[in-house]
């Protein structure tokens, strides 16, 4: 299994089993399928960033970004670490 195909079940088995994740009602749900994931998240970095859930530490809470903001490289060594 890949990376990416790792964190997608990681989502989907939280998203299957919401008692793991206390803080599971602010996860944002995107499709079921492993395309579609993907189309869809290349769509919402477009105009949202991700956080890190506090209950389950996953980067699964996508918040929109502020007009004019900038994703620096910086906030995405912690994802590249865990990899």
């Amino acid at each position: 299994m890949n990376a990416d195909a790792h964190v997608i079940a990681r989502i989907l088995h939280f998203r299957d089993n919401p008692v793991l994740c206390p803080n599971f009602e602010r996860h944002t749900l995107g499709p079921e399928g492993y395309t579609e994931w993907f189309q869809w998240a290349d769509r919402m970095r477009q105009t949202h960033k991700q956080v890190r859930c506090r209950g389950c530490g996953l980067y699964s809470i996508w918040v929109p970004r502020e007009p004019g903001e900038v994703l620096l490289e910086e906030e995405f060594a912690e994802y590249e670490d865990a990899m």
